[in-house]
């Protein structure tokens, strides 16, 4: 049986996990940013 102690370690892991998941997602975030906003600047020359 699973004693609070190991429901610590179990939640610190899992918090850990969902944190490092958050900050895998921000460069692929920084980059469709960057490409939106080449895209538009490509779009804005093109209907110039």
């Amino acid at each position: 049986m699973a004693g609070p102690r190991d429901e610590n370690l179990l939640a610190t892991a899992m918090a850990r996990r969902s944190d490092e998941a958050s900050q895998d997602r921000v460069p692929d975030r920084i980059r469709l940013q960057r490409y939106e906003r080449e895209l538009d600047d490509r779009l804005g020359e093109l209907a110039a």
